[in-house]
């Protein structure tokens, strides 16, 4: 099964997305920041590829996640516990040749680097120094999630951005509770995706459990300040 997870910047990604489905063909999409006028575009010009797409509440930053797939839908529910400050989230699962798979479009708190008392104030997770903890907040409560699905014998994919580097707390966070890092496992170091291609940081990633990571490779951004991070997974034997 091959997976893509892309922030798509809203808008400007628009090219990058059509670029990724092109060359790649992945078989399911997570998505971030999509924006609410966008979906109507993007449901006529890619729902023969993806017949099966959950999209999640917008958040208040005016931006929302989603995920597309080849596989069928077979349930949608909301990540409940998350932080003040976090986006929302859906636990998508899907029917993948007869197994459960629940996957997470994630998108953590975004810092507010260099922002003014006033931006502060309007932004959802506050500081850039709040916002570090809400990051971590919410990256235990993914791990949570991705146990608990585990256990009911669901293998798990959780894929987006982090909006932290690869050596910070929140990627520790869910590699330390059971989900493995496809490119740390069989990719090409260093993977950079922030920032104009290659970037300047690894933020977005595709987490997994109950897989075996079999390759990973970054897309181009197009215009989105991110590239998009493609892993190829295998049943364990």
């Amino acid at each position: 099964m091959r997976v893509a997870t892309f922030n798509t910047s809203s808008h400007r990604g628009a090219d990058g997305l059509a670029e990724l489905v092109r060359t790649a063909a992945p078989d399911v999409l997570a998505l971030q920041e999509v924006a609410p006028d966008q979906r109507a575009g993007y449901e006529a010009r890619y729902g023969a590829q993806y017949p099966y797409r959950s999209w999640s509440a917008t958040s208040s930053q005016g931006d929302g996640d989603a995920v597309w797939s080849r596989f069928p839908l077979t349930s949608v529910v909301p990540v409940t516990g998350l932080p003040a400050g976090a986006r929302p989230a859906d636990v998508v699962t899907l029917d993948v040749d007869g197994r459960p798979v629940a996957v997470v479009s994630v998108h953590l708190a975004s810092p507010c680097l260099f922002c003014t008392a006033r931006a502060v104030a309007r932004s959802p997770a506050g500081s850039t120094g709040n916002a570090a903890r809400v990051r971590v907040a919410e990256a235990r409560r993914y791990a949570d999630v991705a146990a608990q699905r585990r256990a009911a014998g669901q293998a798990v994919v959780v894929a987006g951005d982090l909006n932290s580097a690869e050596f910070n707390e929140p990627l520790r966070e869910l590699r330390s509770h059971g989900l493995l890092d496809a490119h740390r496992a069989v990719g090409t170091r260093p993977g950079l995706t922030r920032g104009a291609s290659p970037g300047f940081a690894r933020v977005d990633v595709v987490l997994v459990a109950g897989f075996d990571p079999v390759d990973t490779f970054e897309g181009a951004p197009g215009g989105s300040t991110h590239s998009p991070v493609v892993a190829d997974l295998a049943w364990p034997r």
